[in-house]
């Protein structure tokens, strides 16, 4: 994992160097990172790289599924399984767009479970990891970009666009955890 503040010089350094394989970058999910990145996508496209953006929760009805868990009372487990059915679905369509040669950025994937499910509720890092590993096939990103923000900035943020949900209005400490989780993460890779 690369931990970085955004530079669109520094992204295109790495697009030129790899081709057709799988960039995820994590970050709280409360930073206002993704509009820079549909910024760097456009750019990177009008100079002739095969880029695709994609999220998770897809757009898919899995994904509904999974959006729709944000604001009911579900348990840590029932979660973590809604993502790893939308993620299975997903891995297919990833791996089609590599039969393409695109080069594929992902918002959220892998670690992102790792960091809500596993640091965040503290459901068992082994048992997730394994879910994980046969949801994906074992597909891991080649370059993972972890950009920080501290949890408070974060959330305050997010109350300011008006999107919070279940998962936002968790305690602190759970945040905390998560931001933890993710530098954990980053520093083993």
């Amino acid at each position: 994992a690369i931990k970085s503040d955004f530079s669109l010089n520094w992204f295109r350094l790495i697009l030129i160097l790899m081709r057709s394989v799988l960039f995820f970058y994590m970050w709280d999910r409360n930073q206002h990172i993704f509009s820079d990145v549909v910024s760097t996508l456009k750019e990177l496209k009008k100079q002739g790289f095969d880029v695709e953006l994609d999220c998770e929760p897809t757009k898919t009805w899995l994904g509904d599924a999974v959006k729709n868990s944000y604001n009911r009372d579900v348990s840590k487990f029932t979660e973590a399984f809604l993502f790893m059915a939308d993620r299975a679905t997903h891995v297919l369509k990833i791996k089609e767009l590599f039969k393409q040669d695109k080069i594929v950025i992902l918002d959220r994937y892998y670690d992102s479970t790792i960091a809500y499910q596993g640091f965040g509720h503290r459901i068992n890092l082994n048992q997730l990891n394994n879910i994980v590993n046969f949801a994906t096939s074992g597909l891991k990103p080649d370059l993972t970009l972890l950009f920080d923000l501290d949890v408070e900035v974060g959330l305050a943020r997010r109350q300011q666009d008006g999107g919070i949900n279940r998962l936002d209005a968790f305690e602190l400490a759970f945040h905390q955890r998560v931001r933890a989780g993710y530098h954990e993460l980053a520093a083993a890779e």
